[in-house]
């Protein structure tokens, strides 16, 4: 492995670790607000140019020829086996412990969840809905709960309550409402923090097949929360709701594959679970992908392709996306050298950044080779790709007006 791609490597795991781009450990932060997921873009092709002119180069020497074509992109390998023994491959990412990725990389909906009503369903008043719930209702339990959970459908917001009712509806197998419970246990929400609990209604509710029961049934797995560290059973569980489509499953199951985590290293497995969810908008996943392609990680190497990627990512405020950019920017990897550019987009990762002195060193290494006026000059780039839905139009116009190389 080339130190560059070291330093790239290793810059690119802090970012990921460091900047939570997808929500708290379970219950780590009981008070955080559920965080909302992006729109999926399902099905966009990996050398989309998200609406750019041909010309816009964004800093791309005219040599810089694409590598495979998009379609090479390999499958996941169908008779992957979770818990072979790792493979100790040379160029791999530096491998580090799955279970503060996993933990980082889960979205919880919390109580924020679509209770399952038919169209022709009218909102019961609140009486009715006790009602309902009163006489054993599942659905009107869960409802009750959520309203209670997040004061809603006319309810107060009480904890206690909302457990209880989560109770009466999960012990009438509705998987939803097991699912519910088990996050209620995870988090401390109401009830003291059982990661017991919450690992046996997580498996209740993955026993249903529920997507998001059984990507937190592997992150338990993965930390060794209410049961033993079991990375084979991580990875088996990721799979199952990777299979169903479920994004940041996709991706932690793309982690596993790039640090032989349950499974044997493979790069091409990695990236090809990456991408699926990548395609579904999710920023990390976007990330993976475009590093998958600057450095040849299971696909023929091309810059063009590891640029759109990155882009992607970034229009998303993913730090590791910024800082990926800001390396190739630094190096002229891929990109005409632009140290204001480069500083710009350290300047907007270690912003992201929880903890990140390494990211925070990057910035200020690139800012020593900086004179005053060019340091003002990337603090105002910064702000101008902090806008949102701006970052990409931002880059094109900067091309467009100084294409020349920059020194560094």
């Amino acid at each position: 492995m080339t130190i560059r791609r070291c330093a790239a490597a290793c810059l690119l795991a802090l970012a990921l670790t460091a900047c939570q781009t997808h929500g708290p450990i379970p219950g780590l932060a009981p008070d955080a607000a559920p965080a909302a997921a992006p729109a999926a873009t399902s099905g966009s092709p990996p050398d989309a140019t998200l609406g750019l002119p041909p010309d816009a180069t964004l800093g791309l020497p005219p040599d810089a020829t694409p590598g495979s074509p998009p379609d090479a992109l390999p499958g996941p390998a169908s008779g992957a086996v979770p818990g072979r023994s790792p493979g100790l491959v040379p160029d791999a990412l530096p491998r580090a412990p799955l279970g503060p990725i996993a933990g980082r990389a889960i979205t919880l909906g919390a109580d924020a969840t679509v209770v399952p009503q038919a169209a022709s369903d009218a909102v019961p008043t609140p009486t009715e809905l006790t009602r309902l719930a009163e006489t054993g209702d599942p659905l009107a339990q869960l409802r009750m709960a959520v309203g209670h959970a997040l004061g809603e459908f006319g309810l107060e917001k009480d904890d206690a309550r909302a457990n209880f009712w989560y109770r009466r509806a999960a012990d009438q197998g509705l998987a939803m409402a097991q699912f519910l419970l088990g996050t209620r246990y995870a988090r401390g929400l109401g009830v003291e923090q059982d990661h017991d609990q919450a690992f046996h209604w997580y498996r209740l509710a993955a026993d249903q097949k529920l997507p998001k029961a059984q990507l937190l049934l592997g992150t338990m797995y993965a930390l060794g929360r209410g049961t033993a560290v079991d990375s084979r059973k991580a990875v088996g569980w990721y799979r199952k709701a990777a299979e169903q489509g479920e994004p940041d499953a996709q991706y932690l199951l793309g982690e596993a594959y790039s640090k032989g985590f349950g499974v044997e290293q493979d790069d091409r497995d990695s990236t090809a679970w990456y991408r699926k969810a990548a395609d579904q908008n999710h920023a990390d996943a976007q990330a993976m992908v475009g590093f998958a392609y600057q450095e040849g990680l299971g696909v023929a190497q091309d810059y063009r392709l590891a640029l759109s990627w990155y882009l992607r990512a970034a229009e998303q405020a993913s730090p590791a996306a910024y800082l990926m950019l800001g390396l190739m920017y630094e190096t002229g990897t891929g990109v005409r050298k632009n140290p204001v550019v480069a500083y710009a987009l350290a300047n907007l990762a270690s912003a992201r950044a929880a903890s990140g002195a390494k990211v925070r060193e990057f910035r200020d290494r690139i800012s020593s080779h900086l004179d005053p006026a060019e340091i003002v000059e990337g603090q105002e780039l910064a702000g101008r790709l902090a806008r949102p839905g701006q970052f990409t139009a931002t880059l094109v116009a900067l091309s467009r007006s100084d294409p020349k190389p920059q020194r560094i």
